[in-house]
């Protein structure tokens, strides 16, 4: 009798436990795949033909044929389904994946065991929700420039093999490559959750961004928005959210002056090593309460460990090296960078904190341009900048410099003690280049910005001094006020400098240790005291030189 009930039990479990549907041509019509079909085998790679709508019902799991793939022409609509692969035994990259020309709409999806899970191809409508990606070999999910997505609450994890640089949890690429723009709508994203690869967002081509939600992206080589392009056209946006890593593109970013960059409130960008980016004409406004902040990729303080080995790695002076444009600039938090911020033209730069940089802030008279041929930059009519409201930490040799020519204000500024002085920091060669290399072949004037002007040792120069040589001319307005701790101004062969002070605005060449003429510009108090040979003065040397001197206040040189 026993054994005449199990044969009956056998009898009523077997037809559940061996139904299974094979799957081996296209869906040519609409199909419901559902659990009483569990679970459909597909024996090779199948199409859903253009017009025709495939629903996979929750619950019901689909199992791919080695290499075999799923393509979408027309629609695609599941509910809690898992997509897996077909093997006793699963490995990533079983199967190919899911390419989708139509459209597809997964909520609640589970994709397993494939090369690529899920790839939104330029003529796609793809909607994920609450979806699961795991296990996947190459890119969890991709979606290539045309393709209109939206992701909420999505999860990407564990990677075959988080260690390949090849591996990202959400792959936003041009089937063209690198073409520094991007045609398509933004990408939607919202919730999102990377754990286990390589790069959690991978930027192939400047993708723009709708971030929304709050995102978990953990256990990533790069737990941010990789940056693995080296500039855009016409216009981008930087979003908050999740981190920018800007990666090894050459160690460098291009934006043409013509071309815009815009970073909203909150918005984190970090930079490897040695890397400047050049973002052209810039809307960087952001708030008290979410800055922008310009900073190392090993400065865990903002956005996080997003570069995924905790403690071992710290940020460090001059470990990246500057962001430069024309624009408006404010609320920024710019750390760690050799030459901080270069802000070009007539910009506006304001409520901003620098600190831990090499230079602060870099104020320049002339438009961008990107070829390094300096025969080709050329000057263009002095705008007239502004930079007012900002604190200046710490800082190894400046936290303002300028170069020639520039017209602006700089007062209202608060200079912390170790911000290393309360002045721009200023050289200048004479044979045409300034601390930025820039090449000029006309008269060149130092204007009055408000602050004194502090002589930085050239590099350019066997004293160090200012140089003012063959060729060229230098004029300094009525106001300036020069000060040194050592470099002097030398005019030499057929070069020429003009002192143009006035009688109620004299220029001023003096100590960096005289508090009498711009305050206690080298923020000791009364710590230190000026006294004769401070600097080396102002020597016209040779019968070719030429210049004037009126209204000029000359001191402990």
């Amino acid at each position: 009798m026993r054994l005449l009930y199990s044969l009956i039990a056998l009898l009523l479990i077997a037809p559940a436990a061996l139904a299974q549907t094979m799957v081996t041509a296209n869906i040519a019509a609409n199909t419901d795949w559902t659990a009483s079909g569990s679970p459909y085998i597909v024996t090779k790679t199948i199409r859903v033909l253009d017009g025709v709508t495939l629903t996979v019902a929750s619950g019901v799991e689909v199992r791919f044929a080695l290499n075999a793939s799923l393509i979408v022409g027309g629609v695609l609509n599941a509910g809690a389904a898992t997509f897996t692969s077909d093997a006793a035994a699963p490995t990533a990259g079983d199967w190919r994946g899911i390419s989708v020309q139509g459209q597809t709409t997964l909520d609640g999806a589970t994709i397993r065991y494939a090369s690529n899970s899920l790839f939104a191809q330029e003529t796609s409508t793809v909607t994920l929700l609450a979806t699961t990606v795991e296990l996947y070999k190459f890119n969890g999910i991709s979606v290539f420039d045309g393709a209109t997505a939206r992701l909420k609450g999505v999860t990407v994890q564990e990677p075959g093999d988080a260690g390949n640089a090849a591996y990202s949890g959400l792959s936003l690429i041009s089937p063209g490559g690198n073409e520094q723009v991007w045609e398509g709508p933004a990408v939607r994203i919202a919730d999102l959750t990377v754990r286990g690869a390589f790069y959690a967002i991978r930027l192939g081509n400047p993708a723009p961004l709708v971030l929304e939600g709050t995102h978990t992206l953990e256990g990533n080589m790069h737990n941010a928005i990789a940056m693995l392009y080296d500039g855009h056209r016409g216009s981008f946006t930087f979003a908050p959210g999740i981190p920018y890593h800007f990666l090894d593109s050459g160690r460098r970013y291009q934006v043409a002056s013509t071309d815009s960059t815009t970073i909203l409130p909150g918005a984190v960008l970090k930079f490897w090593p040695g890397f400047q980016a050049e973002l052209g004409h810039v809307t960087a406004v952001g708030a008290p309460d979410a800055p922008i902040v310009f900073t190392a990729l090993t400065d865990d303080t903002a956005g996080g460990d997003s570069n995924g080995d905790g403690a071992t790695t710290a940020p460090s002076v001059g470990y990246w090296n500057l962001v430069s444009g024309e624009g408006v600039f404010r609320h920024l938090r710019v750390r760690y960078a050799a030459s901080g911020l270069q802000a070009f033209g007539t910009s506006t730069v304001t409520d901003s904190e620098f600190r831990a940089n090499r230079y602060g802030l870099s104020l320049h008279s002339r438009d961008f341009l990107s070829s390094s041929d300096a025969e080709a930059r050329v000057r263009t009519a002095p705008g007239f900048a502004t930079a007012t409201r900002n604190t200046f930490g710490e800082h190894q040799d400046a936290p303002i410099r300028s170069d020639i020519n520039v017209r602006g204000d700089v007062t209202g500024n608060t200079f912390q003690p170790a911000a290393k002085f309360a002045g721009v920091g200023f050289s200048y060669d004479g044979t045409g280049r300034t601390f930025a290399g820039r090449f000029f072949t006309r008269a060149d004037t130092l204007h009055d910005l408000g602050l004194p002007y502090v002589l930085l040792n050239s590099n350019q120069t066997p004293d160090g001094s200012l140089h003012v040589g063959r060729g060229a001319s230098l004029r300094i307005e009525p106001g300036v006020v020069l000060k040194s701790d050592g470099p002097g101004v030398r005019v030499t062969g057929s070069g020429r400098l003009d002192v143009v002070g006035a009688e109620d605005a004299p220029v001023v060449f003096t100590s960096l240790k005289d508090d009498v003429y711009a305050g206690d510009t080298n923020l000791d108090g009364n710590t230190t005291v000026p006294a004769v040979t401070n600097w080396r003065g102002v020597t016209y040397q040779g019968s070719g030189t030429a210049g004037s001197v009126a209204h000029a206040v000359f001191r402990y040189g």
